[in-house]
């Protein structure tokens, strides 16, 4: 059973960010499976550090193409991200200090961020490029 099962609901018919957007699905996932099987911390760790790095690589690349498609939602938008991150580091030192049940706090946390981010904000950007034939996404 997955944590976080992608819909065709969240594809925004942007290939790079829709890629992105499964990468981290499957991440999520993955950590969900690890922390079920009651794997050890260090796995669980490496895989938490792997899908906090992948978050930050995917907001550059939506940042970037917000930035070079002019978008006007982009300060809300890298706000949204700023909100993320914040968030993700307190939970982060939560885990580090308390273990597995910070670690299923932050998971759930990201599962429903990344479902409510990509349904709403994301689709807003997804539009607006749509609706321009969007150009220079990377």
């Amino acid at each position: 059973m997955s944590l976080f099962e992608w819909s065709s609901d969240y594809d925004l018919d942007i290939p790079q960010i829709d890629d992105q957007h499964r990468e981290l699905v499957a991440m999520i996932n993955e950590l969900y499976a690890a922390l079920k099987a009651d794997d050890s911390g260090s796995i669980v760790d490496e895989i938490l550090n792997r899908l906090l790095q992948y978050v930050e690589i995917h907001f550059e690349t939506e940042e970037t193409s917000m930035r070079e498609n002019h978008y006007p939602e982009l300060d809300g938008h890298i706000f949204l991200h700023e909100v993320l991150r914040e968030e993700v580091l307190d939970l982060k030192k939560l885990q580090l200090q308390g273990g597995e049940v910070a670690t299923f706090e932050l998971l759930n946390f990201l599962a429903e961020w990344l479902k409510n981010h990509i349904a709403n904000a994301d689709k807003m950007f997804g539009k607006y490029l749509h609706e321009r034939n969007y150009r220079n996404l990377l």
